[in-house]
């Protein structure tokens, strides 16, 4: 356990048939915990410490009374398995974890591919969503693979994935829209350099064509790392609050 004045940190690695989940438990240091919030981290290069990135740029969550849980993804942290990029193995982990931690319903939070993982969650899992908030995320795959520059993540997506349309098919959340019930939020940079805007603004069309309830942010002077206490503050924040 690891306290400070604004949280304490309780690290847990649960044992599970198909092997270890590593999860940090984020209480805030307030009260009243104003709620749950399932947070599911990005894709890092080099060393992979998976959740333990989190606490380091949650402080206005946890300011605010939300209690956080962060869960390392498969291959990262000390959690077991090869990454698969947002795919079934990585829904079947992070429905297991969040059973052990919660009753009812959290708020779902990810970023980049957490934000991407967050809306396949929320669509899978819809009773365990009390909302959610998608960060920087890759909604059309196959889309990123065809169009982007970045030499590193396209081959990173298809070594995960496999590289086939059905492989795709399985992590696209437009294919499971119709199980969304939670409402949803995009947020995403206008100079986003690593995954571009038109990734959140072609899937909120979608979604506005389907009648599902969305809302789009797009802010115009970020890019892809949108942690910045302003941005919790003025965007994020006030969504959870309306929920």
């Amino acid at each position: 356990m690891i306290k400070t004045n604004r949280f304490t940190l309780n690290h847990n690695v649960l044992d599970y048939e198909d092997g270890t989940n590593e999860v940090l438990i984020l209480e805030p240091s307030t009260d009243k915990v104003a709620g749950d919030i399932l947070f599911l981290h990005g894709h890092q290069v080099g060393a992979r410490v998976g959740a333990w990135e989190v606490p380091r740029y949650l402080g206005p969550l946890l300011s605010r009374g939300y209690r956080i849980i962060a869960p390392s993804l498969l291959g990262y942290g000390k959690t077991s398995g090869e990454p698969d990029y947002c795919g079934p193995l990585t829904l079947k982990r992070l429905e297991a974890t969040i059973r052990d931690f919660v009753d009812g319903p959290v708020h779902v939070m990810g970023a980049s591919r957490g934000g991407t993982l967050a809306v396949l969650f929320a669509e899978h899992f819809s009773e365990l969503a009390a909302s959610c908030t998608a960060i920087a995320g890759v909604y059309d795959l196959e889309s990123m693979v065809n169009q982007t520059s970045d030499e590193r993540m396209k081959q990173n997506i298809i070594n995960e994935t496999g590289g086939t349309v059905d492989s795709y098919n399985k992590r696209d959340p437009k294919k499971l829209c119709d199980k969304l019930k939670a409402p949803l939020h995009i947020v995403h940079g206008l100079k986003d350099e690593q995954i571009p805007v038109s990734q959140a603004e072609d899937f909120s069309l979608f979604l506005q064509e389907k009648n599902i309830n969305q809302k789009l942010t797009i802010l115009e002077k970020s890019g892809h790392k949108l942690f910045s206490e302003r941005i919790f503050k003025e965007v994020m924040i006030p969504f959870l609050e309306t929920e």
